[in-house]
This record gives structure tokens, C-alpha cells and sequence, in this order.
């Protein structure tokens, strides 16, 4: 039983660690400057697709024992490699990757004024290509090191955030419009779709861990980790948004005009002073770097295997991955934030529909997906074009 409540913490910091990346930390923040005294709807409604949304994700992976092949191949034979494709472009080197390289310069911009976005790009993706080896030691450096120090100073930004923090002033926006910004934002960190690969990537990473350690766990026993490693990791995630959103809310008075990777680090200053913020931003490149290093792992191993059909190397892949990802992040993070926003709005509910009718086939032999997915493709293309033509 102690051998398996271990794997269970360290899995479920691992798991909270892989999703608590740029997004999850630019999007809470930027709606507890909006919401004021009203934070909490827009934290909920965050909560509804940043939170619950990825952790049926990761039990629907659970369901199908880490398999994202077999999970996406139930839309159809070219539909599903097809998706796969579309979720790693998008988690991978064209979105997620640029956009945490992005908000980690931003952090650290102010401590480094003689270093350009481009300097720092190189220099972070060189680091992450210089440990993305190893992977059989990343569960134990991600679950016991990098996720309790992440975790710890947060918490402790939060903490004397709102020890100190202003009393929260009223929002200009309404509770419907805080709540529908919350479930946006909470597309906007894409979890879902990285849920389901990072929940593959558990699997493997648990069999890696438990080999190093000549222990051995069964297919069972294994999702049985992963399932309530994901809830734990869910939890946590929740705990967390949740004191973002209210440390914005009580510290973020006249920051609304700067971009989202920028009012955290104004906050930052404002709570925990010059020294604090240094502190606070090394950490946050921490956070941003866990991620980073389990997305391009993912990616890369698709390109090799998958794209490549293993004629192109890990190494190789690897290389590919952050070239691109180093071209994109030259874009800056409002403008990656802004052109990424309409797909992934319109690719969101499909992907989970598809999640959901997975989960019901896997416990319930709920057989159909081809229908609901089309339902969905075609109703978000109809408000697409009805939005389209209102602006033009």
C-alpha cells in the first residue's frame, strides 16, 4: 500500500506539474484582474473547462491504457492520425511550446534588459534539448523536485499576495460575460488536448520509473495510479487557480492594459518587491521548463516514430521541434495568444465530445462518435459563420 500511495503523489505532482504550464498561469491571472470582486464567476467557469475538462481527458486515456492512437482512430482511419497530427501542432512546436517561451522571457524581461526574445529562445530550448535524454529519470526530478518547488512558491506568491493585497474593486463586466471569459480561458490553456498525451506519456514514464527501481506494476495497477493521479493532479490544479485569481483580484488594480505575462510580473513586483519577483520569475522559468521538456518529448517521439517512421532519430526530431518552436516564439505572446484563439475555440468542443464519447464507450460500450463529432464540427461551424458575417 505505501509503494502505491508513493507512485499516486508522484504521479499526481507529475501530472500537475506537465499541465501547470504558461497558460495556466497567464489566463487565472488575467481574469482576477477583470473579475474584482466578482472573481470567483470567472474562476468557476475556468474551473468548468481548465480543470474538469482535462481530468476526463486523463481518465478517457486512462480507458485506453495510454493509447492516443487507438483513442483519436475511433473518429475514422484518416480522421484520427489526422487529429493526432492537429493536436501535436497545435501542444507542440506552432502554440503551446512558443507561447510558454514567450511568457517565461516575459517574466524574466526585467531582470534581463540586454537580452532579446530571440537570445533568450535559443538559450531556453538549448537547455531543454540538453536534458530531454534521460527520460527514464524525468517522473522522479518532475514529481519530487521541480513540481513541490513549483508548488511552494506559488502558493507563497499567493499567500502574501493576500495577506498584504487591496480590497478587490467592483468589475465592469457582467457575471454572464465573467463566467463565458472563464470557460474560454480555459480552452485557451489547452489542457485537455495535452492531458491526453501527457497521460500516455505516464503510462510510459511509470513503467521507466518502476524499472529503475526493480519493482514491476501490472496493467491494472497501473491505470489505477494514472486515474487517481490525474484526480489528485486536478485538485491541485483547482487549489491553485483558484488563489491566482484571487491574488489578482486584490493586487492587479490598473494593470488590465498589459499583457498577460506582464501583470503577473507587475504583481509580482507589487507583493514581493525587486528580490522577491527575481526570485518568483527563476521559478516560474522552472514551471514553464517541466512543461516544455514533456511537450517536446511527446512531439518529437511522434515525429520519429509516427511522421518519420523512424528514419529520422530522436536527436533529430528533437532539433525539428524546437527550431520551429524558436521561429514561432519570435511572434511574441500577444500575438500568439491573440492568432491561436479562433482554432483553438473551434477545435475545443469537438475534441471534447470526442473525449466524452470515448469515456462512455470504454465503461458503457457506448459505440457511437462519428455522429456527435460531425453534430459538433457543424453547429461550431454555423456560430463560426454567423460571427463572420456580423463582422463583415
Amino acid at each position: 500500500m505505501n509503494k502505491l500511495l508513493r507512485y499516486i503523489q508522484i504521479t499526481s505532482l507529475t501530472i500537475f506539474a506537465m499541465l501547470f504550464g504558461a497558460g495556466n498561469l497567464i489566463f487565472p491571472i488575467r481574469l482576477g484582474v477583470q473579475g474584482g470582486t466578482s472573481w470567483p464567476w470567472a474562476f468557476l467557469g475556468f474551473c468548468l473547462t481548465g480543470v474538469l475538462v482535462p481530468v476526463i481527458g486523463l481518465l478517457g486515456i486512462v480507458a485506453f491504457e495510454g493509447d492516443y492512437i487507438k483513442f483519436f482512430n475511433r473518429t475514422g482511419k484518416w480522421t484520427g492520425p489526422v487529429l493526432v497530427l492537429i493536436s501535436l501542432i497545435i501542444i507542440g512546436p506552432c502554440v503551446v511550446m512558443p507561447r510558454i517561451v514567450a511568457f517565461s522571457y516575459e517574466m524574466l524581461r526585467p531582470f534581463l534588459p540586454s537580452v532579446s526574445l530571440f537570445v533568450y529562445s535559443i538559450a531556453m530550448l538549448g537547455l531543454v534539448f540538453s536534458v530531454s535524454f534521460r527520460k527514464e529519470t524525468l517522473l522522479a526530478v518532475i514529481g519530487k523536485i521541480l513540481s513541490p518547488l513549483k508548488i511552494c512558491a506559488v502558493l507563497f506568491i499567493i499567500a502574501m499576495g493576500l495577506w498584504y493585497g487591496q480590497a478587490a474593486i467592483p468589475s465592469q463586466y457582467s457575471i454572464s460575460n465573467l463566467l463565458m471569459d472563464g470557460i474560454v480561458s480555459g480552452y485557451q490553456t489547452l489542457d485537455l488536448i495535452a492531458a491526453i498525451f501527457f497521460g500516455s506519456m505516464i503510462f510510459s514514464l511509470l513503467k521507466m520509473y518502476s524499472a529503475s527501481r526493480k519493482e514491476t506494476l501490472d496493467r491494472k495497477t497501473l491505470m489505477k495510479i494514472a486515474g487517481i493521479g490525474g484526480l489528485g493532479g486536478g485538485l491541485l490544479l483547482a487549489l491553485v487557480y483558484g488563489g491566482l485569481c484571487a491574488l489578482s483580484a486584490y493586487n492587479g488594480h490598473g494593470l488590465s492594459s498589459l499583457n498577460e505575462g506582464r501583470i503577473f510580473s507587475a504583481i509580482s513586483f507589487r507583493v514581493l518587491g525587486v528580490y522577491g519577483a527575481a526570485i518568483m520569475g527563476f521559478i516560474i522559468f522552472l514551471a514553464c521548463f517541466v512543461t516544455i521538456i514533456t511537450l517536446s518529448g511527446v512531439t518529437a517521439e511522434y515525429v520519429q516514430k509516427t511522421l518519420s517512421r523512424s528514419k529520422l532519430s530522436y536527436t533529430t526530431s528533437l532539433i525539428i521541434n524546437l527550431v520551429i518552436t524558436a521561429v514561432i516564439a519570435q511572434l511574441g505572446l500577444a500575438k500568439i495568444l491573440n492568432w491561436s484563439l479562433s482554432f483553438i475555440t473551434f477545435l475545443y468542443p469537438i475534441f471534447i465530445v470526442i473525449t466524452l464519447c470515448n469515456i462512455l464507450y470504454a465503461f458503457w460500450h457506448f459505440k457511437p462518435i462519428k455522429v456527435p463529432v460531425l453534430v459538433m464540427f457543424l453547429i461550431i461551424s454555423a456560430i463560426k459563420l454567423i460571427a463572420y458575417s456580423k463582422i463583415y
